[in-house]
């Protein structure tokens, strides 16, 4: 940090123009299955997380991952899996393996 400032100063410009033009989003990561310590050790994974890469606004990667987390919800009901909410907001469901949590969200 030390160092990305002290170039900025060097340079004469604000910190934020320092470090981008300001076109880069921050993408969020979203908790879709809950597992290990915080949901029973369902699973050996502790997060299965998603992020939104290609959104071009943070709207459009909030509404992405919306939808991507409703429809593993609606999936995990229908499978009979969906036990509830983990701590994190995450689906809490049962799985013999992690790679079951993987085949659902993908």
């Amino acid at each position: 940090m030390a160092n990305t400032n002290a170039a900025a100063q060097h340079r004469g410009v604000p910190l934020f123009a320092h470090l981008g033009n300001g076109n880069l989003l921050p993408l969020p990561e979203i908790q879709i299955i809950g597992g290990g310590a915080h949901a029973n050790w369902r699973t050996d994974v502790q997060d299965f997380m998603i992020i939104a890469n290609g959104a071009r606004t943070y709207e459009e990667s909030l509404e992405m991952t919306f939808a991507v987390y409703h429809a593993t919800g609606d999936l995990l009901q229908e499978q009979g899996r969906r036990c509830g909410i983990a701590d994190e907001g995450g689906y809490w469901p049962e799985f013999a393996t992690n790679e079951e949590a993987f085949e659902v969200i993908i």
